[in-house]
Order: C-alpha cells, then sequence, then structure tokens
C-alpha cells in the first residue's frame, strides 16, 4: 500500500482589474487576509480525509510571471477567475463552474473523483464528451431508427 500523500493544488488565476476576481481574493493585497480565497486557503490546508491528501492553495495574478507556468502545466485561461484542481504534478486538470462561495468551492476541492484521471471530464465551458450516439449525424439516426421499426412489422 503506498503511504506518500498526494498532492492536489487549487489555484485561482485572476486580474487585477476584475470585479468578480476582486470579490473572490480582495481588491488589494492588504484585502487579501479579509478575502473569500484566504479563508478557503486556511480550512483546505488544514483539512485532513481519510486518504491523507495534502492541499496546497495557489493564487496567481494575470500579470505575473505565474501564468507561464501554468500554461507549462496545460492550464486554459479563458477567463478571470478561473478556478482549478489538479493532482501530482498536473496531469489532468479539473475546472470549477460552480458558485463562488467558500464552502461550494471546498466541498468541490475536496471530491477525489477524478483523482487518477477515471472519469476524467473536462469542466471548461460545461462542455461533455461526444460519444459515438451523439456523434451520428442526423441521417444515420434516421435510417438506424427506421430500420428497427420496420423488423417489427
Amino acid at each position: 500500500m503506498n503511504t506518500t500523500p498526494i498532492t492536489c493544488t487549487v489555484g485561482v488565476a485572476y486580474a487585477s482589474y476584475c470585479p468578480h476576481c476582486h470579490s473572490l481574493v480582495g481588491e488589494k493585497e492588504s484585502d487579501y487576509e479579509n478575502s473569500d480565497w484566504f479563508r478557503l486557503k486556511n480550512l483546505l490546508e488544514n483539512h485532513t480525509n481519510h486518504k491523507g491528501t495534502k492541499y496546497t492553495v495557489e493564487k496567481i495574478e494575470s500579470q505575473e510571471a505565474g501564468m507561464n507556468g501554468l500554461k507549462e502545466k496545460g492550464i486554459v485561461v479563458n477567463g478571470f477567475p478561473t478556478i482549478y484542481k489538479y493532482y501530482g504534478s498536473g496531469e489532468n486538470v479539473e475546472y470549477y463552474n460552480g458558485e463562488r462561495t467558500v464552502d461550494s468551492i471546498k466541498k468541490w476541492a475536496t471530491n477525489h473523483s477524478n483523482r487518477f484521471g477515471k472519469g476524467f471530464k473536462f469542466m471548461l465551458g460545461g462542455r461533455r464528451k461526444r460519444t459515438a450516439k451523439r456523434m451520428q449525424t442526423r441521417t444515420q439516426r434516421r435510417k438506424r431508427r427506421n430500420v428497427s421499426t420496420r423488423k417489427m412489422k
């Protein structure tokens, strides 16, 4: 059995000019200690679970050099704030689309459904993976339906 703790990194990419980001991380650096993100950081870094997951929390401003580090890890920032999490070295990144409250982000961050990539869903923009059925054209679906109804007669 592996006793090495798993590291989960939860982060936010934000812009200093974005009002949605201000409500999450604070308008100025002096406001950070009173922000929701600071509360979340304290909650997650002190959170323990039965799987031994260790949480790290990061915040990266859009003008900082850290944005290049996000691109290297494969994290896509299409808008601000972008909240994400990844396990280990960042092979599978999951994006958050929910409510921007401390409780809902904490619940999402502590959910381990995608830890090793099984059942991984790319959550950017709420897109779903295309299945073979969805990829069929309209005429293919009609033909399939007509064949099944003809057999019943």
